[in-house]
């Protein structure tokens, strides 16, 4: 899967453009998420339960969204790499990894 472009408030996968935070799970799968400024283990417990192999969270256009340190610790414990950047360069990784099991959530604003 690769992400055809973003844009502040959009990011289109596929064709389809998407105007809410998303997730996009290790099969394709992609899910509106929930707005929120903070990103928690709550939102990344059903990638631990997938075994992925890499975390990628784009945390806005500015990196304004928080990252609450139990992420940190969840990805620690079960080995997954994490990779935090903002959106766009989260886009740009998304996009250059291949291979493994990735999930992601993508912040759009901010």
């Amino acid at each position: 899967m690769k992400i055809d472009s973003f844009y502040f408030g959009t990011i289109i996968i596929g064709g389809k453009k998407f105007t809410t935070d998303i997730k996009i799970y290790p099969d394709g799968k992609i899910v509106e998420k929930e707005k929120s400024h903070e990103i928690t283990k709550f939102d990344v417990d059903d990638f631990l339960m997938e075994n992925v192999e890499i975390i990628i969270i784009g945390n806005g256009t500015a990196g304004a969204v928080k990252i609450d340190p139990s992420v940190h610790v969840a990805a620690q414990v079960s080995g997954i790499e994490l990779i935090i950047k903002p959106t766009p360069q989260a886009v740009q990784e998304f996009n250059k990894i291949r291979g493994k099991k990735v999930g992601a959530i993508f912040h759009l604003t901010c």
